[in-house]
């Protein structure tokens, strides 16, 4: 196994030498070896119907589409995240995107060059960093700004190299044998896929049969009908992405777990691993190693099942995926602690108690600064009146209508001067402290309102 991870580590330069592809098998139609495999694939099953609530769709991050399965309310800002491993693809979520699409929104997707995704991409896209910026690509064209990743195999590593670089999107983690892998000896497929020639002398060496007996002997409790739908998308275009990602990988992987702990294990952030312990790829010895990034993750090993726990266990990994996010994710919850708190008012009765109006005190009216009215102007009655002061006319306007009343009884009196006496009392009236009766006058100056009585009372 040492000698695996000496191989490994010097595939980069070998790669960077033989330009990437040294047998042609990933170039064009691949010559003989490339038209054999086109010849040799088909597709067998098919994918199964969708479970109920679980839509799908496509979308585009830089000119790469892929497919999406989705359930929950579409318009959640949080969501679960789930990233496939190799060579999966998104449907491999089918159980666990229904269940949490009951409480929360959940979203799977085909990593480029895997399943239903654009498989022809521009070389940059198939590489550690390019996964990266595709999963940030796609939660942007979903309008998703905070999630749970669920990570499996080469899932948990993309998913925890997105996170080291987005910590404030991170609200916890699910890793089911993948994630940061620190101190790790590659298995001896990992060791042929990042060696140039030697990869591609093996994917084209793979067929079914093959594909599903090796896989199975190394996981028996895998269903042959799972391993059979893996390789109805197992082309050669899918198959020389698995070259690109493992190559690109291979690059730092020495460091790569470390330095993911490192940026992560500040946060101290929620997280449940979920280990086969009978695991041929990635040693049940890495799931306690997930402490080095979430110090207060809770690790649960399932110990008769091998890489593939959340399909060959469906049952026990529903019960600790779905335990785990609800309490955390819930539209309920999320919308809680969005929710502003509520004004509090005191009862009504406490109101009255207090003395104020049941709409609570009265407003002053705004006034704009330096237009505050002449003192003449004002209007009795008004906030900061003294309420026990009469509402007395303005004494010019009287005193015109009292004129214009005895020029207008002298008879011969011109219409100019009659239309202004009925002005001048119409004004008068209008600013009476008795609307509709005449004030009585006292010869102390002080007026009052009469009762109504008749004709006598009223204003002519």
């Amino acid at each position: 196994m040492l000698m695996a991870a000496v191989v490994l580590a010097a595939a980069p330069g070998a790669l960077a030498q033989s330009g990437g592809d040294p047998s042609g098998y990933c170039t064009g139609d691949g010559g003989p070896e490339g038209r054999a495999t086109d010849a040799e694939h088909n597709v067998l099953l098919g994918d199964p119907p969708l479970p109920a609530g679980v839509r799908t769709s496509r979308v585009t991050v830089g000119g790469v589409a892929t497919r999406v399965q989705e359930s929950g309310p579409a318009w959640a800002e949080d969501a679960v995240v789930f990233m496939h491993g190799s060579p999966d693809n998104s449907r491999d979520w089918d159980d666990l995107v229904a269940a949490s699409g009951r409480f929360s929104r959940a979203i799977a997707f085909d990593v480029p060059g895997y399943g239903k995704s654009d498989k022809v991409t521009p070389p940059e896209v198939q590489t550690m960093g390019g996964a990266v910026r595709y999963l940030q690509g796609v939660l942007d064209q979903l309008g998703v700004k905070r999630a749970v990743l669920v990570g499996h195999d080469f899932g948990g590593i993309w998913g925890m190299e997105w996170a080291a670089s987005h910590t404030g999107s991170l609200r916890g983690a699910v890793l089911i044998d993948g994630g940061v892998l620190i101190d790790y000896v590659p298995h001896p497929d990992a060791v042929a896929f990042a060696t140039p020639g030697v990869g591609e002398q093996e994917m084209a060496a793979t067929t079914r049969q093959n594909f599903v007996g090796r896989i199975k002997q190394a996981n028996p409790r895998l269903p042959d009908e799972f391993l059979h739908r893996l390789y109805d998308d197992y082309d050669r275009a899918t198959r020389c992405g698995i070259l690109r990602y493992y190559r690109s990988s291979s690059e730092n992987f020495q460091t790569r777990g470390r330095d993911q702990a490192a940026a992560l294990r500040p946060l101290d952030l929620p997280a449940l691993v979920l280990w086969g312990g009978k695991d041929p790829y990635v040693p049940p010895e890495q799931a306690q190693k997930q402490k080095e990034a979430f110090p207060s993750a809770r690790v649960v090993t399932f110990p008769e099942a091998g890489h593939w726990p959340h399909i060959e266990e469906r049952d026990r990994t529903r019960s600790e995926v779905v335990s785990f996010l609800e309490p955390r994710v819930a539209v309920r919850q999320v919308l809680a602690r969005a929710r502003p708190p509520r004004r509090t008012r005191a009862p009504a009765r406490g109101r009255r108690l207090a003395g104020l109006p049941r709409g609570g005190p009265p407003r002053p009216r705004a006034q704009a600064p330096g237009r505050e009215p002449p003192p003449a102007l004002r209007r009795p009655g008004r906030v900061g009146a003294d309420p026990a002061a009469p509402r007395a006319a303005p004494a010019p306007v009287q005193a015109d209508a009292q004129r214009a009343r005895a020029a207008a009884d002298d008879g011969g009196v011109p219409r100019a001067l009659s239309v202004a006496a009925r002005t001048a009392s119409s004004a008068a009236r209008r600013s009476s402290p008795c609307p509709g009766r005449r004030p009585r006058t006292w010869s102390r100056g002080h007026t009052s309102c009469p009762a109504s009585r008749g004709r006598s009372a009223a204003w002519p």
